[in-house]
């Protein structure tokens, strides 16, 4: 099967998407990225909106990785929310703006990974407190069921005995 050409002719006009705009495949933020930097961007870097706004002559901001790339979206939650994006982070349970050192951080084989979670201590303390609960009601719940499954036998084998 052979691909079929595109007659010779005007160019096809963008086509849009959401806030999207393709132009031979690319968005259009990246081909202002890349016109930008004067050359193609390297490969796994990627392109953050600087204000949020998606409109076409909106800020760029050229991110490394999408690890860099999600900070500057986590900063800028912070920062909507009314905080200091440096020293504090929003819980994602209760959506409070917290300092940094009231958030959970992750521990690997009994050391402190350096990443900050997105769950406040408060928050977490509470579900891990809600789970036991639950946890614990679902097993004497469990343990009832036994005991009248064996009263059961027990009486059972009674009647069968007399």
């Amino acid at each position: 099967m052979t691909a079929e050409r595109r007659k010779p002719g005007p160019k096809p006009k963008p086509f849009v998407t959401d806030y999207r705009r393709f132009y031979g495949g690319k968005r259009l933020h990246v081909i202002r990225a890349e016109k930008a930097l004067g050359k193609p961007l390297p490969k796994g870097a990627e392109v953050h909106h600087a204000d949020g706004s998606k409109a076409d002559d909106a800020p760029l901001v050229i991110c490394e990785n999408r690890e860099y790339h999600f900070l500057l979206h986590v900063r800028m939650r912070v920062k909507r929310a009314g905080g200091n994006p440096n020293t504090q982070r929003l819980c994602g349970m209760c959506g409070k703006v917290k300092l940094i050192e009231e958030m959970r951080t992750q521990k690997i084989g009994g050391r402190v990974k350096s990443a900050v979670k997105s769950e406040c201590l408060e928050c977490c303390r509470a579900y891990a407190k809600a789970k036991y609960h639950a946890d614990l009601e679902g097993s004497r719940a469990k343990m009832r069921e036994n005991a009248a499954k064996h009263r059961a036998k027990v009486k059972a084998k009674r009647e069968a005995v007399k």
